[in-house]
């Protein structure tokens, strides 16, 4: 009775100090440590119940521990869980974490407390945020602050903080550490009659945590992870610790470190996982280019048809031909290496004969959707600096050229027809420009992404082996030209003897779709997710589906039930998931399933890499996480973009210097990934205000740029509502 009477004096007057220490505290907590959640990528629950997992630091290893903590004048409770903050924080990526600290609840200030009989301790957060600058003993040195604070106020009800965090009735943290350091078995021997002697004291515990730390400190230290085996199995919890363990042994090398610089990997898992994401020693010579390959088909087999377009037909011969005339007369008119020629034209045959002339002429093609508004169309004209225009007459009309660009129309015969019909003699560099393409550009102006000729071929020599595209494929071309992975939707084709079959201007109905694909023999198509949903749909009704070997999506979420239903009626031999941004070169990442690979995710795998490529998943301070965190992802090797057209600060911002390599560059993509045990890649969306709509990447911040651009507009926020 007068212990109850005194913590309810003690609350009483304690109420309004604890709120402002607890309000405080909790201000600092964006959202409550979601470690279930950052776990839930890679693990497997097996069944109900609990798991258990045991380390144990031998005698020598805890004598470090101990002489450390003494030499920081912190307990060792407060290196432990100074390690598992930072842990916290490098699994989930959130800036501040936060856990469950047990305390004992018995207040000192009242006599004979220690003899109290009873169960008085209390759970409560311990909220912290790691900065990668700070040294490691500045860290710890916070760490104890915050504990002692927090045991002034160690009588607040759990449930009121739950309250004022506006967590009523929901879990503040997953993850509770319980640190033990009473030698029960001593104490009850040193009290014990003569002769009474007691084995070792071992006790059962289990909270409704998913994950509890139990810490028992006696001659050695022993740690005991129970574990919740709906969120977590036995292979994640033993990384976790062993993760765990390096951080804390890290943190015990040297107090004048910064926290940024401690590894969460050993350097044997972190050799595995540089030598898994790289494959820039595979083969895929960045020589001969693109047009050179396609030439070699023309040359091999010059009849065979290589594009179709409504009736119209061009066999390997013609469309050659025809692009060695227009490349001879774009040199005379001053193309070459580096001159960028902007192509404008409606979907045809043409456009493709176009493509190719400009780089046998050596230059770099520029395509512009001819849809677009007229005031975009004239910004990227004038931006990307164009020599020249490549046109059709009806067109030309209509196109808003600034004063003084030249232009040619392809469909004029009489401009290029009468030139010789051999290839102009141009001398190429790997890192010469094949082409521009425009992005999104959150200033509110879209920027060009230059891609060169060697990173290109070796792209697209491996998307064709992986499609295993051969000369009796046809493709069908979809997609606009003003979005990247439409160029790989013909190179690749070309490049190995298959037809491509380009669609006109006019938005094809599934139904339209699905005859011409029956028509054609279309054995490869590339659509966006819910197209290609429309198109399994339409299957489903007609049963009679046509003869595509692989359906290729890619650029927005998948559900399980359109990836079942595309197996079950359109009945390919793959479907595809293509992934990547322009600056990395198309599709960096490509993942092939087959009929038994379940999709998993809502945006399905993005797969695994494709070409001479490096890759990493990496944390806010570039360290490399393990395999089933979310991190972002960068992308290097070979397939990697030039930069941004003459716009250096942007280049140097998103193209950075290989932290794992030797001196090369990696583009900062932007998207959360996660690397998968089986070697497979999840995406889970990004780390900015980018979305992607209709496979189309969009920054938001370039719509809210325009929209603050009117008068009647003072403020502007853009968001992406289904």
């Amino acid at each position: 009775g007068r212990y109850r009477d005194y913590i309810a004096w003690l609350q009483r007057q304690d109420q309004d100090a604890a709120g402002r220490f607890w309000k405080e505290q909790l201000a600092e907590l964006d959202a409550p440590t979601r470690l279930m959640q950052a776990l839930a990528g890679q693990v497997k629950p097996v069944a109900d119940g609990y798991g258990d997992h045991y380390q144990l630091f031998d005698a020598e290893q805890t004598r470090r521990l101990d002489a450390f903590a003494r030499a920081q004048r912190v307990t060792l409770n407060t290196l432990v869980q100074s390690a598992w903050l930072l842990l916290l924080q490098r699994y989930t990526g959130q800036e501040t974490v936060c856990f469950g600290a047990t305390v004992a609840g018995r207040p000192m200030e009242l006599s004979g407390i220690e003899q109290q009989i009873g169960l008085f301790i209390n759970t409560l957060p311990v909220i912290c945020r790691p900065r990668a600058d700070l040294s490691v003993g500045d860290w710890v040195a916070m760490v104890q602050e915050r504990n002692l604070a927090l045991r002034e106020y160690e009588h607040t009800p759990l449930f009121e903080v739950q309250r004022w965090a506006g967590q009523g009735g929901e879990s503040l943290f997953d993850s509770l550490l319980v640190f033990e350091n009473y030698p029960v078995s001593e104490a009850l021997e040193q009290g014990a009659p003569a002769g009474l002697r007691f084995g070792e004291v071992v006790s059962r515990e289990q909270t409704n945590y998913p994950l509890t730390l139990a810490v028992n400190m006696g001659e050695t230290l022993t740690i005991h992870y129970s574990y919740d085996r709906l969120h977590l199995d036995a292979v994640a919890v033993e990384r976790l610790a062993t993760h765990w363990r390096n951080l804390l042994e890290a943190i015990c090398q040297d107090a004048n470190r910064s926290l940024g610089e401690l590894p969460l990997l050993d350097r044997s898992e972190r050799d595995l996982l540089l030598a898994r994401w790289d494959q820039t020693g595979e083969d895929y010579p960045s020589r001969p280019f693109v047009h050179q390959l396609v030439a070699e088909q023309a040359r091999r087999a010059p009849e065979a048809i290589a594009v179709l377009f409504g009736e119209q037909r061009l066999s390997y011969g013609e469309l050659d031909s025809q692009a060695n005339r227009l490349a001879q007369r774009l040199v005379e008119l001053g193309v070459g290496p580096e001159v960028r020629v902007a192509i404008a034209m409606r979907r045809s045959a043409e456009i493709m004969v176009a493509f190719l002339a400009v780089l046998k002429a050596g230059g770099a093609y520029v395509p512009l959707d001819i849809a677009y508004p007229a005031e975009r169309l004239r910004y990227m004209l004038e931006d990307c600096g164009a020599a020249l225009v490549l046109t059709q007459r009806d067109v030309l009309e209509r196109l808003p050229l600034p004063a003084g660009l030249a232009s040619l129309a392809v469909d004029d015969p009489g401009e290029w027809q009468d030139r010789p019909e051999g290839a102009p003699e141009v001398d190429l560099a790997e890192e010469n420009l094949a082409y521009v393409i425009y992005t999104s550009g959150s200033t509110g102006l879209p920027k060009g992404v230059a891609v060169s000729h060697g990173p290109l071929v070796s792209h697209i020599r491996a998307t064709g082996e992986r499609y295993e595209t051969s000369p009796a494929d046809c493709e069908l071309h979809f997609m606009s030209f003003a979005f990247d992975g439409a160029h790989e939707g013909w190179m690749h084709p070309l490049i190995n003897g298959a037809r491509v079959l380009v669609r006109d201007d006019s938005i094809w109905l599934p139904e339209e779709t699905y005859a011409q694909m029956h028509r054609h023999g279309v054995t490869i198509g590339v659509f966006p997710p819910v197209y290609l949903q429309q198109l399994a749909e339409h299957a489903e009704r007609d049963g009679n589906p046509p003869p595509v070997r692989v359906y290729c999506f890619g650029g927005d979420a998948v559900p399980q039930a359109s990836y079942e239903l595309a197996w079950e009626s359109l009945r390919p031999d793959y479907l595809f998931n293509g992934y990547g941004p322009t600056e990395t070169v198309v599709t960096p990442l490509l993942w092939k399933a087959r009929p038994q690979d379940p999709c998993g995710a809502a945006y399905a795998p993005i797969g695994t890499l494709l070409g001479r490529r490096r890759a990493y998943v990496l944390g806010a301070d570039l360290d490399l996480l393990p395999l089933g965190l979310a991190g972002e992802l960068y992308l290097g090797g070979e397939g990697v973009a030039r930069g941004y057209l003459d716009r250096p600060a942007l280049t140097a911002e998103r193209f950075v210097p290989d932290p794992y390599g030797n001196g090369e560059r990696v583009y900062r993509s932007g998207d959360l990934t996660r690397a998968r045990a089986d070697g497979l890649v999840d995406y889970l969306g990004r780390v900015d205000h980018q979305v992607k709509i209709r496979g189309f990447r969009i920054e938001l911040g370039e719509i809210e740029a325009r929209l603050l651009e009117q008068e009647c507009v003072r403020e502007a926020v853009v968001l992406a509502a289904d």
